[in-house]
């Protein structure tokens, strides 16, 4: 549909947004896509009568180009590889040749691996409905972690169309493949959804998963073909052979039609100049969600948390409520509802009950979610590939849609208000990943070896050696034995190996919510393991399906999170304390301004307190301490060091970065002050510990203060233990030119990464035993990394030059969260974080002009 043709509600609705000057003044880049019409190909002559009448009858005279060509490929014999648009009909591209085979060998079973439950829940319906039209009497069956246990044998008797994921595939059927033994001897085709999904440490795990199953499907005389369907990435072949190892026919060129689209870059309104305040992010979404609802526009919004989704979804809810509208028009959509929640949210999405979704990238996915025509997006999620799949969830069959991107109040964000050509003009990023990470390769090793022996010299790895592994793995005492006889590996222990590996970034270790207290209070929702410190600690506010709950207690060991309902208007937000040590620098580079380095880090961190913040609106309200259990991360990151003839320079002119400069009297007056206080700790009562001080807080920040003797005032001053010092920093959010260089660096990182913001963690280390001197640090939140440390070390310049850029062009005067951060008690936190990158620029360019 062109844009002059009917005018329905949504084209309506962007003529009046092109047309308000207050609408406009908020748009960072409006980009537009014209319709294209579709590349057709007949249907191919050799297709089984059968096919060709059950195509007929859904009123197919011909086929997309792309499906065509994927089809002539798989009769081939080749892997194929399909990197096309959303909803370019992907799914009927590889059943044309899964079940052409059916068609001719009754016998032959196919194994469909979706990455999430969702979607293999929502591609069985199709599978289904087409093995109907063909009156094929075989059976397309899911089998997942919500099949029961009662129903298993039969899929694993019946099934030969099996839909799984790849935590069930490792888990569930290559350990017990001798039950599986009838399924795998006739497997024939391995069909990888979303394969774009598969990178990091999760890719990493997959290639190991797929080592497995074609190890396994090779004992029962198999020899599978692999179809693979993903988004466009930019490195489409390395990725699919990458997964498959081996040759793989690619196929790019779409020939599906599209519908005209929109995309917009939006800014929420600026409501102080001077602090560079906006409308927060979610308060602007909620606006445009309900507009969307008033003029009937199907919507889907995605947001970067659950906690998000959550607050989001009661914004929107209430609202469209007051407005008289249905709130049970209004759903959200995360990781964390129950599995039943989650099959009538998409049920009524299909069926066009639910007219808006808030969700996480958990329907980012291929999903077929009805006809939806806008999309709201809170912030970047991550990657231009994430984005792309986020926009196509609207217009899959509309003639018009629009993505709106709502920027929020981080320097990510504001950079690409700067440079929209980021977004529209580069191609997403490449998926990459490491399959023989030596941690990683061990732990499938282990698995390969309990379901079937390895033999010697076999090739399990491809770039690493399988024996020399092993053998190392033996020493170490790992229940693996070397047969004398044969020179076969066994694994010899009575556990169960693949238990104890996780293919993704969080564990499948989970801590459930129960509503009240005992057995008998009802299971709310669940969050995996790691998040829970963060989510569900005592006294958190945990919200669902835009229901607030407090959480009264935990129980770690068993997993369990007590709640009761809460109609407070406050939410909570966790305070971490974190610190690190270095294992292991891996490389580095010397600078005129300090070092930039990246290697092996073991960072502990633990969830210390939370601020309460009133709800909406974000007014903070208090803090408060809580326990929780210490968590030990090893992994890899990126620092940078500043030296320390920087450090006296910037002191010199009033910036502090390093650690305080006490004066001549502190001493004294931290006696006097330890002294007042009995030599406790004023906060938990400890007392000194033999042959260590306690140490001295201001409870006013010293570079606050402009006269220093007000600054030591003993009403100023209270003794505190080195746990609790830490703590009240980390409470108070204490600010420097250090942290507002930190916040620049974390917020724009994902931009040179293939990243979620999520992914990467921060650390402000002003000591730095460690490093030597004022620190910087990201690290990876996964064990042992993905090669984000190494990759950030590589474009450290690059990524410097985008902070001073964003600190530069930012309107505010002091600092905000879209530049270096909120600025607190310090008076140009700004200017001083701009000052330090100046002066990092400075010293490079006079370092090189003395080499010239």
């Amino acid at each position: 549909m062109s844009w002059n043709e009917e005018i329905t509600p949504l084209a309506a609705l962007l003529q009046r947004w092109r047309q308000d000057p207050a609408f406009r003044r908020r748009v960072a880049a409006w980009a537009r896509a014209p319709a294209r019409e579709a590349q057709w190909a007949p249907i191919p002559e050799d297709l089984h009568p059968r096919w060709r009448e059950a195509l007929r009858q859904a009123g197919f005279s011909m086929l997309y180009t792309h499906q065509v060509e994927a089809y002539r490929a798989a009769r081939s014999g080749a892997h194929v590889a399909l990197f096309t648009g959303t909803a370019s009909g992907k799914t009927l591209a590889f059943l044309l040749p899964i079940l052409q085979a059916l068609c001719e060998d009754p016998q032959t079973t196919a194994l469909f691996i979706y990455p999430t439950k969702a979607l293999a829940h929502d591609q069985l319906a199709v599978l289904r409905a087409w093995l109907s039209a063909l009156r094929l009497p075989a059976a397309a069956l899911p089998y997942d972690g919500d099949t029961p246990g009662e129903a298993r044998r039969f899929v694993r008797e019946r099934g030969r169309l099996l839909l799984t994921n790849p935590d069930m595939l490792h888990l569930g059927i290559l350990p017990q493949h001798p039950r599986w033994a009838a399924f795998l001897s006739h497997l024939r085709f391995v069909v990888i959804d979303e394969a774009h999904v598969y990178r990091g440490v999760f890719g990493s795990h997959m290639v190991n998963v797929l080592r497995r199953l074609r190890r396994l499907a090779a004992a029962y005389g198999a020899s599978p073909q692999f179809l693979l369907a993903s988004a466009t990435v930019a490195n489409g072949p390395e990725l699919a052979e990458g997964l498959v190892e081996g040759s793989v026919r690619i196929i790019e060129e779409d020939g599906a039609p599209y519908g005209e689209r929109h995309f917009i870059l939006y800014r929420p309104p600026l409501l102080d100049a001077a602090t560079g305040l906006r409308q927060s992010a979610l308060t602007a979404a909620a606006g445009l969600i309900w507009t969307l609802l008033e003029h009937g526009i199907p919507t889907i919004a995605f947001a970067r948390s659950r906690m998000a989704v959550e607050r989001l979804l009661r914004m929107v809810r209430s609202a469209w409520a007051e407005r008289g509208g249905d709130p049970e028009e209004v759903h959200g959509y995360r990781g964390g509802y129950l599995p039943e929640e989650r099959r009538a949210i998409e049920k009524g999405l299909r069926e066009g009950r639910i007219r808006a979704v808030i969700a996480t990238s958990a329907l980012e996915l291929g999903m077929d979610i009805g006809t939806l025509e806008a999309c709201v997006m809170v912030g970047y999620p991550g990657t231009i590939a994430s984005v792309r799949q986020q926009a196509g969830r609207a217009g899959r069959r509309a003639p018009l849609s629009v993505a709106i991107m709502v920027l929020t109040a981080t320097p990510l964000d504001e950079y690409l208000a700067g440079h929209p050509e980021f977004l529209f003009r580069n191609p997403p990023e490449a998926a990459r990943f490491d399959p023989d990470n030596l941690a990683i390769l061990a732990d499938h090793l282990r698995c390969a070896a309990f379901e079937r022996p390895l033999d010697p010299g076999e090739p399990f790895a491809r770039t690493l050696d399988t024996g020399w592994i092993v053998e190392r793995l033996i020493a170490d005492g790992e229940p693996l034995y070397r047969n004398p006889t044969d020179g076969r590996v066994y694994f010899v222990a009575d556990r169960y190996p693949a238990q104890g590996v996780s293919l993704r970034t969080s564990t499948g270790d989970r801590v459930k919510i129960r509503l009240g207290a005992g057995k008998g209070g009802r299971i709310i929702g669940e969050v995996d393991r790691p998040s829970a410190p963060r989510l569900v600690h005592p006294g958190a506010v945990y919200l669902h399906e835009g229901a607030a709950y407090r959480i009264v207690s935990v129980d770690w060991e068993q997993g369990e999170a007590m709640a009761e309902p809460f109609d407070g208007d406050e939410i909570t937000e966790p305070i971490v304390e974190a610190r690190w040590y270095l294992d292991a620098e891996r490389a580095r580079r010397t600078e005129p301004w300090g070092i930039g380095a990246w290697g092996e880090v073991t960072i502990v961190h633990q969830v210390v307190g939370y601020r309460r913040l009133r709800w909406p609106g974000g007014e903070l309200l208090g803090w408060a301490e809580v326990e929780t259990p210490e968590e030990i991360l090893s992994t890899t990151a990126w620092w940078l060091t500043i030296e320390l003839g920087l450090v006296e320079r910037l002191k010199e002119e009033g910036i502090q970065i390093g650690p305080l400069d006490y004066g001549p009297e502190w001493e004294a007056i931290r006696r006097q002050v330890r002294a007042r206080d009995g030599y406790r700790c004023r906060v938990c009562g400890a007392p000194e510990p033999p042959g260590q001080r306690h140490d001295v807080h201001h409870l006013r920040p010293l570079r606050t203060f402009r006269d220093p003797a007000e600054a030591y005032a003993l009403e100023n001053l209270i003794t505190v233990c080195r746990r609790c010092h830490r703590r009240l920093e980390q409470m108070l959010g204490t600010r420097s030119a250090l942290s507002g260089l930190a916040h620049l660096l974390h917020g724009l990182a994902p931009i040179f990464l293939m990243s979620d913001p999520a992914d990467l963690g921060l650390l402000v280390d002003p000591e730095s035993r460690e490093g030597g001197g004022p620190t910087v640090l990201l690290y990876e939140g996964v064990p042992g990394g993905v090669g984000f440390a190494a990759h950030l070390w590589a474009v450290q310049e690059a990524l410097l030059e985008a902070a001073l850029e964003v600190v530069r062009r930012c309107p505010c005067e002091r600092g905000c969260p879209a530049c270096v951060g909120p600025p607190g008690e310090m008076p140009d936190l700004k200017g001083e974080t701009r000052r330090l990158l100046e002066c990092i620029f400075a010293a490079d360019e006079a370092a090189a002009s003395k080499v010239q």
